[in-house]
Formats: structure tokens, C-alpha cells, sequence
């Protein structure tokens, strides 16, 4: 009887053992099995300081390279994003006819942006959980689409639809949708950097956060505002822009 309560207590503790330093190793293997995913395809939404809160949509696209950078994860980075880009001088009010009346807004500009960089991890998900954090530089080409800003006017006892002028002040707008067959196409290149937090993942989606900093150079200054000629007036159109933005995303991985 004592020799087998003894086994017993030995049969007991060995169980506990194995099932302690199991779990100990259990542990080490999901703390050491970061979420590196092969690809990503995600949509989002941007703001910006150019823009306000809504300042246009953007897809990317990373893929897991298989060279480490500093023995850190890396990926490359593609993206392409369209933005409305807007002067610090001009603000909207209501119009009489439901759409916004902007004092002296001569153009929209849309910036189409494809990007091309390097997205690399700081700390990866441990088995989708926790935070993940990454950096990521990119640079390429701006497709810069110059739209009129268009109005209403009384012309001969008809009303037309013209692009905006100072001598046109208090004009009634044309509606957002007016004006792009007559958009020109002014290009240019950015470049910006960013850090990129990747918020939460549920199976294979994937929700994050990218906050960062853009500059933008055109080969023409772009009027967005319209100013008049006389020597007092003092012209800020420009043709180099910066701004901070904030990229929402929601996508898939592909492990």
C-alpha cells in the first residue's frame, strides 16, 4: 500500500511537471511566432491637412520579402491613392441652390498618387495579438487633375455654365460634377514617410492606422484660388505642397 501511494504521488507530480513545462513552452513558441503574413491587399480612406476630414480614397498592396533590412521584417510597399487637394484661403458657405459657394475658387486639384516603397516592422503581431508597428517610405509620380470650378451665369436672357472669375463674384455654383471635360493634367512627384500601426486582426483581415507626412512638387503652379490683377493682390497659389494624413484601412492577408 505504501509503495503504491508513493507511485502515486511520483505518477502525480511527473503529470504535473510535463504539464507545467509544457505550457512554458507553449508560451515561448507564440511569443516567438510574430505574424509575418506573405501579402496584403487593403482599402482606406484619407485626411489630411489639405483636405479636412474626408480627403479621398487609397489601395495598397504589400508582399513579404524574403531579405531582412537591419534584421527586420520587410515588405514592399504599393499603393495608389486619389486626394482633393485645397488652398488655406479658401472656406465654403452655403448657396441658395443646395450646392456650396467657395469665395474665389478658381480649380479643384486631385492628386493621383502612385507610390512605391518599403514597409518595415518595428515589432510584429504575436499570433494576432498585440500591436503591430512598422515604418514605411515611399515616393512616386503625381498625376495632378485641374478642374474648374464652374457657375451659373446670366448671359443674353439664358443662363451658362463658365469656369469661375473674380468678375463673377457671388455667381451661383455649377455643381461638383461640372467642369471635368475641361480639367487639365499637370504632373509631379512626392515623396512621403510614415508609421503604420496595425490595429487588429480577425482570421485574415486585417484592420490599421497610418499616420505620416507628404510633400508634392507640380511642374506649373496650380491656381486653386482665382485672384485679380490689380497690384495690391497677392497671389499664394503654389506649386509645392505639404500636409500630415492619416490613412484608416480595412483589408486581407494572404499567409
Amino acid at each position: 500500500m505504501r509503495i503504491s501511494t508513493i507511485g502515486a504521488i511520483w505518477f502525480a507530480l511527473v503529470v504535473i511537471t510535463t504539464d507545467t513545462f509544457g505550457q512554458a513552452v507553449r508560451k515561448r513558441a507564440l511569443a516567438n511566432n510574430p505574424d509575418t503574413y506573405k501579402s496584403l491587399l487593403a482599402f482606406g480612406i484619407n485626411a489630411n491637412t489639405n483636405s479636412g476630414i474626408l480627403g479621398g480614397l487609397n489601395v495598397r498592396y504589400t508582399k513579404l520579402l524574403q531579405a531582412p533590412l537591419l534584421g527586420k521584417t520587410q515588405y514592399q510597399y504599393l499603393a495608389l491613392e486619389i486626394v482633393n487637394v485645397k488652398s488655406p484661403k479658401e472656406y465654403a458657405s452655403g448657396s441658395q441652390i443646395g450646392f456650396n459657394t467657395i469665395s474665389n475658387k478658381a480649380n479643384y486639384l486631385f492628386s493621383i498618387r502612385p507610390q512605391y516603397g518599403r514597409e518595415l516592422f518595428f515589432y510584429n503581431r504575436q499570433n494576432n495579438e498585440g500591436l503591430g508597428l512598422s515604418g514605411i517610405i515611399a515616393v512616386g509620380p503625381t498625376i495632378g487633375l485641374e478642374k474648374p470650378f464652374m457657375v451659373q451665369w446670366q448671359e443674353g436672357g439664358r443662363t451658362v455654365t463658365v469656369p469661375y472669375t473674380p468678375d463673377l463674384a457671388g455667381a451661383p455654383s455649377a455643381g461638383f460634377f461640372s467642369g471635368f471635360g475641361k480639367s487639365k493634367i499637370v504632373p509631379g512627384l512626392h515623396a512621403k514617410a510614415a508609421v503604420n500601426l496595425e490595429l487588429s486582426t480577425f482570421r485574415n483581415n486585417v484592420t490599421g492606422l497610418e499616420v505620416g507626412f507628404l510633400m508634392e512638387a507640380f511642374t506649373r503652379r496650380i491656381d486653386i484660388m482665382a485672384f485679380s490683377t490689380s497690384p495690391t493682390s497677392t497671389n499664394t497659389n503654389r506649386s509645392f505642397f505639404t500636409s500630415g494624413y492619416l490613412n484608416l484601412y480595412f483589408g486581407s492577408k494572404k499567409q
